[in-house]
């Protein structure tokens, strides 16, 4: 185990740590059981060992009276169960089993002997993080123990003790019930989150259980002892009869009241009906005479079981494209409808994940509707041809998977075929994974194989003859697509990846021209990343129309062109259904659902259920089970009756507390279920009923009895004919946290281990994750290590990527030999996978590669992996970063010799330099050290040393434009001579980049803009818009033209509807990673929220965009905040606050490599402001008069005219100060107030107009009530 404070292995049996000393186990003072230290109960005997409150979740000693903390006494309610009940209950024999029926000869029955209700916490696992980290709807578990209330305890009880939790160290290896997931990695830290929780029950008519019948098995002997796990050194042939004495002990053959399988059932008798009644496609029914359907599974030989287009559904299952619209200002009013174009090369994250931030604009309020109703809508759907893309949406365990198996009763008898995939914590660690088990469910293939000759032959004969127009070499592609073994080199991922799109591609197009195809998946929020990829990809292409289809289910109230974005599927071809929580009366029928058609719970009883439930099926399950287990239900000549249960007096609040009594009860009633279920959760939340037969080793009647009570006890469910998993989530975790906890955890591990590796399993990373749990770490590096091989050959770098970061996080913790090279190679590769798609992450990867090449002294990969982290720095907005590693190449290659290459290598920084406001350091690298040189190699003044011409010319026209932004950022109007010769050398050279020149007119605007000629700006915007009306635009065309528009609107005042537009651009230049233009338009959004008076809100989002400009220090964005914090300031905290902040902000405007002259305007007639508010007027003058010198030098017309009327206002103050010369005050001012008006006359502003009319207007009436001449 684990030590839980310093993280280190220890043995099993150790009560302290032997590295740290902290106490990690203790013994039960009764039985004398070795405990976890934050166990709350005895796992062998029941004692109470830790007492929470129910108050404040503190955790108390077990005969503490009253809360330690907040005095919360613990009194007893009347008909609590005891821990001495549970005891009692626990180790007295039972007769009958939970689920079996009155005996037919009607005996009398021995009293039943139910398990305490009591809700048992389980202890708080080791790894903390990997369960705390996961959000589970609807499900409210039990407060963790906090590290200092045991510590705080431990020291009540025990001065010697010492405890404490901590969180999970972010070097772990992954764990495969990690609850994150697998590409959705923050710190490096890898995890595996897994799917939400399956619970739902689907039928229309209850239908008896249906016994479980595995074709085929190994038989051997199990030990049938008390152990909680299986022991794997006591294995014996001559125990075979104790197994059988003690499922007839049991009585594991029940025929239960309660329907637990009746939407199983019922949808299996559906489907198959259908098939029977379907036309039959002849060339496939070919291929299914020539397998043999009843094979024996061995080793040595394998059935391949039969394809059906029409098959039965699995059981409880259910480029960057920049084209606008037809103009730019089309495009705009659109933006809050689109998403970004996901990337082919795009890491897995979470779908969640990434739309939190990328589809902000897709969260909308859907209406909700019924089961009924949305199963109806999708059916209807599906019918419509225009619709392509459904989507099915709602909170765990409402019952999403209910509604997707209820189509197949309205379509089984229409030429429809399903490729159905449930995504999982399994399909995450497969190559394509919901692809993967797509297909194998579609053909009924297992996912595992010993590849003997006749399994191959038949498995590719099938392949074959279902797609005869797939040539051979395909055929063996498809084949290895399901049960991967080839491998190739990471260099060949790209290319590989196209290969298997490509053969995916015509796989469903192939399967599409003999039916209706549709492909469903559930959970779609937990899909891996090549398979999203893929789908992207596909969708795209245009293949989905009336003869393919999608449905997606998943959790996020929000909208499925969300998820798939594409300028080919129209806004009516989508379409989005919100499925409801239960209601009362849907909670009534799935409880007669269960009870053959009626409901005998109290009232009472049914509504504290409901209550309980919050509109969660998955709870409703469960309850009803648990119920069962205590022989609440009774049935007499056919009429089900209630007796009252313990459980009543204390109901379960949550699905957890429902589990841990269930799983508690389990293991120490039926044994031998609970190892067989413990085993199948190390496999994962899905695992192969055939292996785990295998590694169990009972007798086959046997073990279809074992899995018959497990499916009866709504443990688990089938999901196809190979696979079955668990009933949710939620109760997988928890079975495999009980799992690990046992001392035959690793043994068992072993054994499984020993199985699957004479296999080929679809996923091979599960090998390795089961070496980890074997703490075979150099092992489980050479499985990773094929992983990343096998994902190679398969082009899915997603889960190449997981399995390269197990690999880097093993040889960090091992140190095999040559592991730093070992580790500088790993690193260095996911640098160059992640730079584009995950640039966050590969930046301390390619950093740390960089630092290994400085230190050997490559230079060559040292301007190599510089030039990928410049990018990743550069997308993340860490432009200071893209700084410092173009330094390290020009270090390296600035020489006389390399004069043209060291003048491409220093303007890859000014992009930079300019998102970061450093303007004038832009224009002194570019004029001195770039421009020229770059000049002098385009006349062949110097040799361009075997760089393309191209390259150069294209440097240099980008150089010019950036100079131009940098000037424009200053408020200086040089901008416009250097805009004169840009022009120029378009004209001359005859430039027809189309993406360039319509930067070069939107400089202009922006010149225009900050200038303060706005009708001008105006004018170019509406001109570019109608030229480009009908061609593509790039992305950073329309973010440019998006940020000048917005700010001529706020030039101008104009409030109306500015907000939603601003909101619609914002999320266009966060889903095209514009961080510069996001982060300033949101600063925006703070003064239109001043403008509207939300004072509060506007200086938050301040006080958050000033945080971000600082970290990353981008003085352009510094300056906007603090101008505008500080005018907020001297509204809501007054004027010395205000003009520390403008003074302070105004040094930073000076800085030389800054030295912007608009925002130096800005504070210095914001602080003239202040001190005209203080009646220091001199001051006020002084910072009025140098503010107007720079205006004037620069041309800055709007900021003249504003001063102008400022100035006026100082007029009138000296007026008032200086009443002896208020005639000369006076008139002076009434000239500054017209030379405003003359000024503003030109610029076609309404707002700002009027405000100057209205000051004027005030001060004659001023000086007419004063009898001063004006």
């Amino acid at each position: 185990m684990r030590c839980i404070k310093c993280k280190k292995e220890i043995d099993d049996n150790l009560l302290r740590c032997n590295f740290c000393n902290t106490k990690v186990q203790t013994v039960c003072p009764v039985c004398g059981s070795i405990n976890p230290i934050t166990a709350q109960y005895c796992a062998h005997c029941g004692l109470q060992l830790l007492k929470y409150c129910p108050h404040c979740k503190c955790v108390n000693l077990p005969g503490a009276e009253k809360c330690r903390k907040c005095g919360e006494p613990f009194d007893v309610q009347n008909g609590e169960i005891s821990i001495a009940d549970l005891e009692k209950q626990l180790n007295e024999d039972s007769p009958e089993t939970p689920l079996k029926q009155e005996n037919e000869d009607n005996k009398t029955a021995e009293p039943a002997q139910e398990p305490d209700v009591s809700p048992v916490k389980e202890q708080e696992p080791i790894a903390k993080q990997e369960f705390d980290d996961i959000p589970v709807v609807d499900i409210e578990p039990l407060e963790p123990v906090q590290a200092e209330e045991i510590e705080d305890l431990l020291l009540e009880s025990d001065s010697e003790e010492d405890f404490q939790l901590q969180e999970l160290q972010e070097d772990e290896l992954l764990d495969f019930s990690d609850g994150e997931n697998i590409d959705e990695v923050k710190d490096t830290q890898v995890s595996l989150q897994e799917p939400e929780p399956v619970s739902d029950i689907l039928a229309e008519e209850p239908e008896p259980v249906q016994n479980i019948q595995p074709e085929g098995a190994m038989t051997s002997a199990l030990d049938g002892s008390d152990n909680d796990l299986l022991s794997l050194s006591d294995l014996s042939d001559s125990v075979e009869e104790t197994i059988t004495e003690e499922l007839k002990k049991a009585d594991i053959a029940p025929e239960p009241i309660i329907n637990a399988d009746a939407a199983q059932n019922y949808v299996a008798q559906t489907i198959k009906t259908a098939q029977q009644e379907a036309t039959a496609i002849n060339h496939i029914e070919d291929a299914q005479k020539e397998i043999p359907h009843e094979q024996e599974l061995t080793p040595e030989k394998e059935q391949v079981p039969e394809p059906a287009l029409k098959q039965e559904p699995p059981v409880e299952q259910p480029q960057q494209t920049a084209e606008p619209a037809a103009q730019i200002q089309q495009q705009r009013e659109q933006q809050r409808e689109q998403q970004t174009q996901q990337s082919q090369q795009q890491e897995q994250q979470s779908v969640s994940a990434r739309a939190e931030e990328s589809f902000e604009q897709f969260d909308v309020d859907i209406k909700s509707y019924n089961q009924m109703k949305c199963k109806n809508l999708i059916v209807n759907a599906i019918r419509k041809p225009e619709k392509l893309i459904i989507g099915l949406s709602a909170p765990e365990g409402y019952g999403k998977s209910t509604v997707l198996k209820y189509l197949f009763g309205d379509l089984m008898h229409e030429n429809y075929g399903w490729l159905w995939g449930e995504c999982s914590a399994n399909s995450q660690i497969s190559p394509f994974g919901i692809f993967q088990e797509m297909i194998l469910t579609f053909f009924n293939m297992p996912n595992f194989s010993n590849m003997s000759q006749d399994f191959v032959k038949q498995a590719k004969h099938m392949l074959s003859q279902t797609f005869p127009f797939f040539s051979q070499e395909e055929i063996f592609n498809l084949f290895n697509f399901l049960y991967p073994s080839l491998t190739s080199n990471y260099e060949d991922i790209l290319v590989n990846k196209d290969s298997t799109f490509a053969l995916l591609e015509k796989l469903i197009l192939e399967l599409s021209k003999k039916v209706k195809l549709i492909i469903v998946i559930d959970d779609f929020d937990m899909i891996d990343g090549a398979s999203y990829a893929f789908l992207s990809y596909f969708v795209e292409q245009g293949h989905l129309g009336e003869n393919i289809k999608l449905i997606i289910s998943y959790k996020d109230n929000r909208i499925t062109q969300g998820y798939f974005y594409s300028e080919k599927i129209a806004q009516n071809q989508y379409e989005d259904i919100r499925l409801s929580k239960l209601t009362k009366s849907d909670a009534d029928n799935l409880v007669k659902l269960f009870l053959n058609g009626v409901n005998p719970l109290p009232q009472e009883v049914f509504e504290r259920i409901f209550e309980y439930s919050e509109g969660n099926s998955a709870y409703i399950e469960q309850i009803m089970v648990l119920l069962n287990d205590f022989k609440a239900f009774k049935q007499e000549n056919g009429t089900i009756t209630y007796k009252t249960t313990p459980v009543e007096s204390k109901m379960p609040k949550n699905l957890y507390e429902i589990l841990s009594v269930r799983i508690n009860y389990l293991q120490k009633k039926f044994p031998l279920c609970f190892r067989t279920l413990c085993t199948a959760s190390i496999m994962g939340n899905k695992f192969n009923v055939k292996l785990l037969e295998i590694v169990m080793k009972l007798k086959p009647e046997e073990f279809q009895n074992v899995m018959q009570l497990l499916t009866s006890f709504v443990y688990v469910a089938q999901f196809n004919n190979n696979i079955f998993e668990f009933k949710n989530t939620l109760l997988w975790k928890f079975v495999y946290e009980k799992a690990k906890q046992n001392k035959d955890f690793v043994m068992l591990n072993e054994k499984i281990f020993d199985v699957i590796n004479s296999f080929t399993l679809s996923s091979n990373a599960l090998k390795a994750l089961i070496a980890q749990n074997l703490n075979q770490k150099l092992l489980a590096l050479n499985i990773w290590t094929e992983n990343t091989k096998l994902c190679a050959y398969l082009g899915d770098e997603h889960l190449w990527t997981l399995s390269q970061k197990q690999c880097l996080k093993i040889v960090q913790e091992i140190h095999p030999d040559n592991d730093e090279i070992i580790a500088n190679n790993i690193q260095e590769r996911l640098g160059k996978m992640l730079y584009l798609t995950r640039p966050s992450e590969a930046i301390p990867l390619l950093s740390a590669a960089i630092s290994n090449a400085l230190k050997v002294g490559n230079r060559p990969k040292i301007i190599e992996l510089s030039g990928y982290l410049s990018k990743s720095c550069s997308l993340t907005g860490n432009y200071n970063g893209v700084i410092e590693a173009v330094d390290v190449v020009l270090k390296i290659i600035d020489t006389p010799q390399n004069k043209l290459e060291s003048a491409l290598i220093k303007y890859k920084k000014l992009k930079a330099m300019f998102c970061i406001g450093n303007a004038e350091e832009i224009y002194n690298l570019a004029s001195n050290e770039i421009i020229p040189v770059v000049e002098q190699a385009l006349s062949n003044l110097i040799p361009n040393n075997g760089i393309s011409m191209d390259i150069i010319y294209e440097t240099w026209l980008e150089c010019n434009l950036i100079v131009v932004m940098a000037l424009v950022s200053q408020g200086n109007n040089k901008s416009f001579a250097v805009l004169k010769v840009i022009d120029e050398i378009i004209a001359k050279n005859n430039v027809d980049n189309k993406n360039y020149l319509q930067r070069v007119d939107l400089a202009k605007a922006l010149a225009y803009s900050v200038q303060g000629d706005i009708k001008k700006s105006d004018d170019i915007l509406i001109s570019l818009s109608q030229k480009t009306s009908k061609e593509i635009v790039e992305p950073d065309v329309i973010s440019l033209w998006n940020f000048t528009n917005i700010l001529n609107k706020l030039y101008k005042q104009e409030w109306q509807n500015i907000k939603e537009d601003l909101y619609s651009v914002v999320t266009f230049a966060n889903n095209y990673n514009d961080v510069l233009v996001k982060n300033l338009l949101k600063v925006f959004l703070g003064k239109i929220l001043q403008e509207e008076g939300n004072l509060s809100k506007a200086l938050e989002i301040y006080n958050e965009q000033v945080t971000i400009f600082a970290r990353e220090k981008i003085a352009i964005g510094a300056l906007l905040c603090w101008y505008y914090i500080a005018k907020l300031t001297l509204v809501t905290e007054g004027t010395d606050k205000a003009l520390d902040i403008a003074q302070k902000a105004l040094e930073v405007a000076k800085n030389p490599k800054i030295s912007n002259y608009y925002f130096m305007v800005l504070y210095k007639k914001l602080i003239a402001e202040i001190f005209l508010i203080k009646g220091d007027t001199e001051a006020a003058k002084m910072y009025i008069e140098k503010a107007l010198m720079i205006v004037k030098q620069y041309d800055m017309k709007l900021l003249k005219i504003s001063l102008y009327q400022l100035y006026a206002k100082y007029l009138e103050e000296m007026l008032n100060k200086k009443p002896q010369n208020k005639a000369n005050y006076a008139q002076n001012a009434v000239a500054t107030y017209k030379k405003a008006l003359s000024l503003i006359e030109h610029q076609d502003i309404p707002a700002i107009k009027e405000e100057i009319n209205k000051n004027y207007a005030s001060f004659r009436a001023f000086c007419q009530l004063n009898n001063i001449k004006i």
